[in-house]
């Protein structure tokens, strides 16, 4: 947002990295009745032709654009002729359409608080506060300083009122920051960790939902399940699944650092045609079911195999009852997918039926752990330098407590023999 006009900007921009080709600003001062063309617009290169660009003049054209036209002026990263009041009332117009804005200018100058004030985050930049003085006692270099710069009306004020009023002016911003040492260049590192934590909060969400889907497509498996004995999916073990092991590595993920190249990444712009389109909707979907079904897959296989097989260490005497498999003895490692399909276990609720259970659930406990690696480091591999591991060490943490509970769990549910 420059006060300038479209051709004094230009400069500036060019030496600011900032896109001055074909419609690469726009200039927020109304034209006057009756004039169409701003004489002061910056003429752009377009092919072989000079040519002037035609976008709205002042915030009251921008507003009719919008909703008439299109959202170019949405997208330019150029806005000149402004004012205090223009400068706000365009930062509303990104908000009502759904844009994140953060507003960084000067915090001691009052005219800018309505901006802060309508930013969604406002940094402001103090030029009054000086560096802390190593020693306190040395105040007429300051006030020298102060009466060089503002005259000699600034004499009285000593370093303490100057912060006081500064602390006023910018009551509007998260931070206030001095330009001296280097206070601005954190300004970067300021996105970059709020980048990282909304990555991170954005990494740790998904993994909930997907991990309670997962847990519900086991449930809804569980009838479907190729043994006649349905699954018994105890309470117990389902409570500590879902409301202790998956919240605490959620919570272990919000505390991934940000990556190196964060800052060299712009981000997408915030229109739903652009990050969420028709086709990343699906494939979003599909691979947020195929997360979720892995797990619940494989606990179900867990379940036919553990019943089976506890089924034959345990209830033997049961399966040749009910069931007349004289043979399990000599085909002990294999009898288990006979014993499954035996009609009698649809009324079978002994301790194998129990402890199957309990290996059903924490199976997709140590499943759910391993699927919180994804979200985290995607298809990094483990033996990348840094290691990836290190990215997070309080995720590493969380998982390995979750584990010892998961351990715990089984020593306390399980008898050793089905433990052996």
């Amino acid at each position: 947002f420059s006060p300038r006009n479209m051709r004094r900007t230009k400069e500036l921009a060019t030496k600011m990295g900032i896109d001055v080709a074909w419609n690469c600003a726009i200039s927020l001062r109304p034209l006057d009745e009756g004039e169409e063309i701003d004489e002061h617009r910056m003429i752009s290169n377009y092919g072989d032709f000079y040519v002037n660009a035609r976008l709205p003049h002042g915030v009251d054209a921008v507003i009719r654009h919008l909703k008439d036209v299109d959202n170019v002026p949405l997208l330019v990263r150029l806005y000149t002729d402004v004012t205090k009041t223009s400068t706000a009332e365009m930062i509303n117009i990104f908000r009502e359409y759904g844009d994140t804005t953060l507003s960084i200018g000067l915090s001691h100058i009052s005219s800018n608080n309505r901006i802060f004030i309508s930013s969604g985050l406002g940094i402001g930049v103090d030029i009054l506060l000086q560096e802390e003085e190593s020693n306190i006692g040395e105040r007429s270099g300051v006030r020298d300083t102060f009466k060089k710069s503002y005259g000699d009306f600034a004499c009285d004020l000593s370093p303490e009122e100057v912060r006081i009023v500064s602390s006023l002016s910018s009551n509007a911003c998260v931070f206030n920051i001095s330009l001296c040492n280097g206070g601005i260049a954190h300004v970067s590192e300021f996105i970059a960790e709020g980048r990282a934590a909304l990555n991170a909060a954005t990494s740790a969400g998904g993994f909930m939902i997907v991990a309670y889907i997962s847990y519900s497509l086991l449930i809804l498996l569980s009838p479907c399940t190729a043994s006649t004995s349905i699954p018994l999916i105890p309470g117990v073990g389902t409570a500590l699944h879902l409301f202790i092991v998956v919240p605490i590595i959620a919570i272990g993920m919000g505390f991934t650092k940000s990556d190196e190249e964060a800052m060299t990444i712009v981000p997408i712009k915030n229109e739903a045609a652009v990050t969420f389109d028709e086709d990343e909707r699906l494939r979003l979907f599909l691979y947020s079911l195929l997360k979720a079904l892995l797990p619940a897959a494989l606990s179900q296989v867990m379940y036919l195999i553990s019943i089976g097989s506890l089924l034959i260490e345990f209830d033997s005497l049961f399966l040749l009852e009910k069931c007349n498999l004289s043979y399990i003895d000599q085909e002990r490692h294999t009898a288990w997918v006979h014993v499954i399909r035996c009609s009698a276990l649809n009324a079978y609720s002994g301790p194998a039926a129990t402890q199957a259970g309990c290996l059903v659930v924490a199976l997709h406990m140590l499943c759910i752990i391993a699927l919180s690696a994804t979200f985290l480091f995607g298809s990094t591999p483990i033996y990348n330098k840094p290691i990836p591991l290190t990215k997070n060490t309080v995720w590493v943490g969380t998982s390995l407590f979750s584990t010892s509970i998961l351990l715990v769990y089984l020593s306390l549910t399980l008898e050793i023999d089905a433990l052996k």
